[in-house]
């Protein structure tokens, strides 16, 4: 789709989801003017996204202090990954912590095998 003024056809999906509601927004930008808009109401409530280390983030939850950032291990991995590609000295390393991360997706699976969402507290 083309948009006057925009550069390139990269549009991004931003998911919002509460234990009523998932909300979609499909916008031509990646700023933190989007998610910022979209929580601008948000008052006392604790917002927590879940994301990479792209800046945009980390402008927002400087902006707004009820958000809270929970970077994703998946960006992380390939950026070890990519680490130990780009770097002899620094692949042993990086493989610990492919490892590490692949510990803690398995221990995730693990959990949420037990997960009741009926014995969650505050739901």
């Amino acid at each position: 789709m083309e948009l006057l003024g925009k550069v390139g056809t990269r549009w991004t999906l931003w998911v919002t989801r509460s234990p009523s509601v998932v909300f979609y927004c499909i916008d031509p930008s990646r700023s933190a003017a989007v998610p910022g808009a979209h929580f601008a109401g948000l008052q006392a409530q604790q917002a927590i996204i879940v994301c990479d280390c792209y800046s945009a983030y980390k402008k927002l939850a400087r902006l707004a202090l009820n958000i809270l950032l929970a970077f994703c291990w998946a960006p992380m991995r390939r950026d070890f990954l990519d680490a130990g590609r780009a770097f002899a000295e620094l692949q042993e390393w990086a493989l610990e912590w492919k490892e590490r991360i692949g510990t803690l997706y398995h221990l995730n699976r693990l959990r949420l095998e037990q997960w009741n969402p009926e014995r969650c507290i505050g739901e």
